[in-house]
Order: C-alpha cells, then structure tokens, then sequence
C-alpha cells in the first residue's frame, strides 16, 4: 500500500534525490533481521517472531504521518524493514513444518498467492485514499490493516515442538546462523534475480507518472495479477519435475519482460511486459523457497529460510540502490535501467543452466 505513494511523501519532505534509499534502507535492514529471525524461530518458536514483526511494522505505519525531516523518514524506514523481515521466515517456516516434501512448491505458490492477492489490492488502494484523501489517511488505513493481522495471529498454531524461553545468547549471532550452508545454491539465485525487482519497485511510480497513469497503484497490480496467475501451477510442476527446470523457464521469462519494459513508451505497453514480469515471479518465487526447503531439516529451518530472505533482501536492495543512481530522476534513463537489471537475471539462467537437475532434489529427509 505504502510503496507508491512513498516517493511522493519524501519528495514533500525535499529528498526527491533520494528515492533509491526508500527500498534500499528499507531491506538493508529487513536483511540484518533474518538471522536473528531465523535463528529464533528455532530456538523460541514461531509465533513469537511473526507477533513481534507485525506489531512494529504496524507502528511504524503510524510513525510515517508525524515526520517533517528525510533523517526521520529514513530512521522509521530503516525500523519498518528490520521489522518486516522477521515474520515472512517465522511464517514460511510455520508452513513447512505441516506440508509433506511432496507438495511444497504447491504450498509456498499457494502463500505466494494469499501474499499476492494483498499486493494487487493494496497499490491501488493507496493511490486511491491517497488521491481521495491524504497521504495520513493512507497511513492510518495501512496501520488498521496491520492490527488486523496482529489480532489474526491468535488462531494460528505453534508448531515447534521444543520451544526455549528466551535467553540473551540467543541473539549471540555466529557465522552458521548468517548463512546456512546446504541453501547456498538456491540463495545465490535468490539473490541475482531479486536484484531486478528492486529496480523496478524504485522506478515504478516515476514511470507511471511519466505515462500519465493517473493511479500509480496499477503498475504493481499488474504485476501482482500476472503472479497471482501462475504461482499455484508452477509449485505443482516444480513437485513433480524439479525446482531448477521449473527456475530455467520462470527466469527466462524475467529477461525477456524486462527487456521489453526498456521499449515501452506508453501504458499499455508498460502493463503488458510488467505482467509478463509478474507472471516470471510467479513462477520463481515459490519454487526458489521449496527447494530452499527441500535441502534442510526441522532443526535448521528457520535458518535455511532466513538465509534465503536474507538473500533477496540484498538483491533488493541492490537493485534499488542501482535503480535511484541510474535513474537519477531522469526518464530518458527509464529504458537503461530495465536493461541494466537483465544482466544479473542472465546471470542467474547462466548458473542454472550450470547446476545438474539433480542438485535441487531433496537432501535431507524430515
């Protein structure tokens, strides 16, 4: 809801310059929290993790409204991300405690999908209150919205079996709890892909007001519906024929959306390559976090998964870094900067084109 209107907000507050540190603080810090966050989730429980993200991310949308400096903007911005990069590893964890190897990737495009249905809604639905209202009420909708889900958590079950109080040793962070070495294959194409969809989250307002789309929104629902679209039918193929053939295609499809987007000079086009886009997530996403599962057990999880968020928080915000300086609020740089986000994608296809189709079969048995 919040990241189309963002931009506009901090150019209010006079860092119209700065727009590539709205995404890019923002995982900066959601990649510091995963290790902790994963590390937690397998000490203290599941639960206790999601609470505690969802409770600050809700303050924090309560904060936004009071600023009247960038250095305050950026302090809240960099506390929302470390908060919201806590329940997404406690949540997928949740997930794959209760769902048999077999039907893993159905179940994370399922998640995906839950996850996507809120993103189609909510850019349109800020845009909306925001043009309708104010930018505060945008903020207070968001922050009601997040107490919802807070008060949701209540009828979710715990499923950690041994659960530890919490002691001050479990946030003692060694290198182990950083990055879990049995996930290093499918973090790094976690890590190269994602570097795309921060350039495009940091320029998508700037386009759309560009191409005179009246509700910035639209961008990002369009990609959300081209997601929504294929996340359920990818997890399955990926159940049935492999992560990394399933990983071939979806990446394939990301470089030649993007590609396109370079050329698009007008909406129509523009929504036509941002839900080929989508449609490429769709089919990434899920897979990438199921083979993430696949080559952990119950007592690593939480970190395996950690290690994975933690590397499509730096891709990110990479990308969003690269984005804002690229860009530089120039649309004539619009086009370089989709084709600048192609290269770590064709990377990614080029590493797995490089692994067997057999390094993505599960490893460890539950």
């Amino acid at each position: 809801m919040l990241i189309p209107e963002l931009p506009q907000f901090l150019s209010q507050l006079g860092g119209a310059d700065y727009k590539g540190f709205i995404i890019g603080l923002f995982t900066i810090t959601a990649a510091v929290s995963r290790p902790f966050s994963g590390k937690l989730a397998d000490k203290i429980g599941r639960k206790p993790i999601i609470y505690f993200g969802v409770a600050i991310c809700t303050i924090c949308a309560l904060l936004y409204p009071l600023l009247s400096t960038i250095f305050g903007f950026f302090m809240v911005r960099l506390l929302h991300g470390f908060c919201a990069g806590t329940a997404p590893t406690a949540n997928s964890a949740i997930l794959a405690d209760i769902v048999p190897p077999n039907k893993r990737g159905e179940a994370m495009g399922f998640m995906g999908l839950l996850a996507n249905i809120g993103t189609a809604i909510s850019p349109s639905l800020g845009s909306f209150i925001t043009s309708h209202y104010s930018l505060e009420a945008m903020f207070y909708v968001s922050c009601f919205l997040g107490f919802l889900s807070w008060l949701l958590i209540f009828f979710v079950k715990e499923t950690l079996a041994h659960q530890q109080p919490l002691r001050w040793y479990h946030f003692n962070i060694q290198a182990e709890d950083v990055i879990e070495p049995t996930v290093i294959h499918p973090a790094t194409v976690m890590f190269l892909y994602t570097i795309a969809f921060g350039a495009v989250l940091t320029i998508a307002p700037d386009i759309s007001q560009f191409l005179h789309i009246e509700n910035k929104g639209l961008f990002m629902a369009f990609y959300t519906f081209g997601s929504i679209l294929v996340r359920l039918y990818a997890g399955k193929v990926s159940d049935k024929y492999g992560r990394i053939k399933v990983l071939r295609w979806g990446i394939t499809l990301q470089v030649i959306a993007l590609t396109c987007m370079g050329f698009a000079t007008n909406a129509t086009t523009l929504f036509m390559c941002i839900f080929l886009y989508g449609m490429s997530m769709g089919i990434a996403s899920p897979t990438v976090l199921a083979w993430t599962i696949d080559q952990t057990n119950d007592t690593n999880r939480g970190r395996a998964l950690a290690t994975s968020y933690l590397a499509m928080e730096l891709g990110i915000g990479s990308g969003a870094f690269m984005a804002g300086w690229l860009y530089n609020n120039n649309p004539a740089m619009f086009a370089y900067t989709f084709w600048a986000a192609v290269l770590p994608s064709a990377v990614a296809l080029a590493f797995l084109a490089y692994l067997p189709n057999s390094s993505s079969k599960l490893v460890n048995i539950n």
